[in-house]
């Protein structure tokens, strides 16, 4: 697919998308015990210095640092959903990517991770953030498809809260005050009709492909479901472990559906399920810590 196929299929999907899941909120408090753990790893620092990350992200604040290394990202590295780059590992996705043009464009979730690296590399707190949407049988009991997006959350000490930002399309949203939000704050203003604006776009140097589409209904549709690892080290990054779901959801009838979805057996479904961490909001927005 060249990149002008590809612009032109995202501008087609633009008149297809609608709000789902307007009614379902999250619950805010659980007690799952799920606490997100964050090393520094010795990567971090060859992966600072051979990418120079610190002059990239300049002095100053966490969120600065993020909206360097941020840019960074989309001046170096081009973002389509379908390439052909398997893998989620930060340095084969740079060596891969970086200054490579459309050819070596990365996915939603390799851009995620390597804006989580990065972060992390220059001791801003990060990780990706899974978001899915299902698509189902007319009974509603089968999912016949699976849309899904990797976007990052950060954590903003100075202000004391994560926020959400999108690497693939150097993308941000605020509410009309300027604040930035995470996609918990993102789903429940819009459930509450409030403004949520989109502050920052572009698509590998486009402002106007496919943004109609983007804001609101690409991400807000595709946080139904929300996964996350259980931390950065390479053994725990596991998706579909730790997962977030609407408030009076059946929870594991919508993990089982997922995994019969992706192909999965019954036996390893079965095998799985005792590992399955069903998180609550003030555990996916804990303070950080290393």
């Amino acid at each position: 697919m060249t990149e002008q196929e590809y612009y032109f299929s995202l501008q087609q999907d633009e008149t297809n998308l609608e709000y789902k899941y307007i009614d379902l909120v999250y619950a805010k408090k659980g007690i799952s015990g799920y606490k997100y753990d964050f090393e520094y790893l010795n990567e971090y620092t060859a992966l600072k210095d051979m990418y120079n990350l610190e002059s990239i992200a300049k002095d100053g604040s966490a969120l600065s640092k993020a909206l360097n290394i941020m840019q960074w990202l989309t001046d170096n590295t081009y973002y389509c959903g379908q390439s052909s780059l398997d893998g989620a590992e930060v340095f084969s996705i740079l060596e891969y990517s970086l200054k490579g043009g459309f050819e070596h464009a990365i996915r939603c979730d390799q851009k995620s991770v390597a804006l989580s690296e990065c972060l992390l590399a220059v001791n801003v707190f990060a990780h990706p953030v899974m978001l899915e949407e299902y698509n189902y049988n007319d009974k509603g009991d089968v999912i016949t498809g699976i849309n899904c997006h990797n976007c990052t959350h950060i954590y903003i000490p100075e202000n004391e809260k994560w926020i959400m930002f999108d690497p693939s399309f150097n993308a941000f949203f605020t509410d009309k005050s300027g604040k930035i939000l995470n996609i918990i704050e993102i789903k429940d203003m819009l459930k509450r009709k409030e403004p949520v604006i989109l502050s920052q776009y572009t698509l590998n140097g486009h402002e106007d492909i496919f943004q109609k589409g983007y804001p609101y209904n690409f991400v807000y549709n595709m946080s139904f479901r929300i996964s996350v690892w259980d931390g950065n080290h390479p053994s725990k990054r596991f998706y579909n472990k730790n997962l977030l779901y609407p408030e009076g959801i059946d929870k594991q009838r919508y993990y089982i559906m997922k995994q019969r979805a992706n192909g999965s057996n019954e036996k390893d479904i079965n095998a799985s399920l005792p590992s399955v961490k069903y998180i609550f909001v003030d555990e996916l927005l804990a303070t950080p810590s290393f």
